[in-house]
């Protein structure tokens, strides 16, 4: 029997001090204000995609994906979001991802 993989690191310390200039303090900050909004943008992604507000939901997962990336974790945290309003709203499966990679309304896909 093959032993799972190992968890990959969501955050990454080296990537978050040079995004804040390798202040130790303001890193810290942002740690605390990040965790203490988290519960509320999670509650507003979850609340978006209850009443099915396509727009809402992609303010919210932009929201997140913003906040995280202080943290080194864009991409992992676009995946995770894109899976989890996929799961949440079939129909709005790519409003997580990176808008440049949708055609704009009068551009034919690649």
């Amino acid at each position: 029997m093959t032993e799972p993989a190992p968890p990959q690191a969501v955050f990454d310390r080296q990537i978050a001090l040079t995004r804040v200039g390798g202040d130790e303090d303001l890193l810290q900050e942002l740690t605390e204000v990040f965790l203490a909004g988290a519960a509320d943008m999670l509650n507003d992604l979850h609340a978006a995609a209850d009443l099915g507000d396509a727009a809402a939901l992609r303010r919210a997962a932009h929201t997140i994906k913003g906040a995280v990336g202080y943290f080194g974790a864009d991409a992992t945290v676009a995946a995770a979001l894109a899976g989890a309003v996929a799961g949440v709203m079939p129909a709005t499966a790519g409003l997580a991802t990176n808008r440049t990679q949708r055609p704009k309304p009068n551009q034919k896909a690649p």
